[in-house]
């Protein structure tokens, strides 16, 4: 049976961020439109933590991606 409580994220590691922000950034200058590259890289970042449920992975480099913008 799942856990009815709530589980906070776990904090990504800074090298990570900097990973999956540089294939998003890549991803946007090959032309790729904002959704398709946030998709690919949530793909990177499942396949560097891959602990990481599919849902968290597109979450957090949303996070990440909206904390680069307002930077």
């Amino acid at each position: 049976m799942p856990d009815a409580l709530p589980r906070s994220d776990p904090a990504l590691p800074e090298h990570c961020e900097r990973i999956v922000l540089a294939r998003y950034r890549d991803a946007r200058a090959r032309g790729l439109a904002h959704a398709a590259a946030l998709a690919e890289a949530a793909n990177l970042l499942w396949a560097l933590r891959p602990s990481l449920p599919t849902g968290m992975t597109r979450r957090a480099v949303e996070d990440i991606v909206a904390r680069d913008r307002q930077a």
